[in-house]
């Protein structure tokens, strides 16, 4: 299963590496690229009883390709719940101002080490926290995903969880 999806993964980041991706852009509703993605890892939320909680104050539009958009967030919720522990919560947090519309994914885990964080983004880095089956390639889809289609992500951590960022800033 895992090496199923470290495969499918390789050769999508494959296909951005070859400049072969089109992306089909239109007007999309943030709250249905976050209840597609909270929908894809209902099964390992369940599994881990990990609940996945979404807070929003304003809906938005985000020009975006679906598929893709929901791929990468999809890949840091699974991220989000893998390090969150047993019997906790993923906080989905999103909403918009005058400068920029963003989601927020914070985690229940231990957080990522200082020297890990600058890296994590980088295909097959395996940080100190990385559970066994992680083979460092989801995050980096993500990122090359969000960097395509305009969007910014960052991350910060700490002791208490990780909080992915993603903004998406207005012209």
């Amino acid at each position: 299963n895992s090496i199923n999806f470290m495969v499918k993964n390789l050769l999508k980041l494959s296909k951005f590496d070859a400049n072969t991706v089109t992306f089909k852009n239109k007007e999309i509703n943030i709250s249905e690229i976050i209840d597609e993605s909270v929908s894809n890892v209902s099964s390992l939320s369940d599994l881990k009883n990990v609940k996945v909680n979404v807070i929003n104050s304003k809906d938005f539009t985000i020009s975006c390709d679906f598929k893709w958009h929901v791929e990468a967030i999809t890949n840091i919720l699974k991220n989000a719940i893998e390090h969150s522990l047993e019997n906790t919560s993923v906080l989905v947090k999103y909403d918009t101002n005058n400068v920029y519309s963003y989601i927020e994914i914070k985690d229940s885990g231990t957080g990522i080490k200082s020297e890990d964080l600058p890296h994590i983004f980088e295909r097959f880095y395996n940080g100190y926290n990385q559970s066994d089956d992680s083979v460092g390639i989801g995050l980096a889809l993500s990122k090359t995903i969000l960097d395509k289609d305009g969007a910014k992500i960052s991350v910060e951590s700490s002791n208490t969880g990780t909080v992915f960022t993603i903004k998406y800033f207005k012209v």
